[in-house]
């Protein structure tokens, strides 16, 4: 079982719907998928030994407040203090 939940491109998807089609693993859960959306015609959502989630990993309400909390900081450490934000966002 392969469980991706990271935005990446650490798993080929062809590779990935080899490995599902040929038995190498026996199922995959996706929470991230190259491209996502995945087309409503793409082989993975076809499958019986895949489940594809709405990229919803950080969807707890622990999460969300921790989220909340690290963009209140990044606000105050840029407004405030005229510091870098503690997490800035990547290109």
């Amino acid at each position: 079982m392969l469980l991706y939940f990271i935005p990446d491109d650490i798993i080929r998807p062809g590779t990935l719907q080899k490995a599902l089609t040929e038995k190498w693993i026996g199922g995959a859960g996706l929470d991230v998928t190259q491209p996502e959306p995945l087309p409503r015609d793409h082989p993975l959502l076809h499958m019986d030994n895949v489940l594809v989630m709405p990229h919803w990993g950080s969807a707890t309400h622990s999460t969300r407040v921790r989220m909340y909390q690290d963009a209140a900081a990044n606000l105050r450490a840029v407004i405030k203090q005229g510091e870098s934000p503690v997490y800035e966002a990547s290109e």
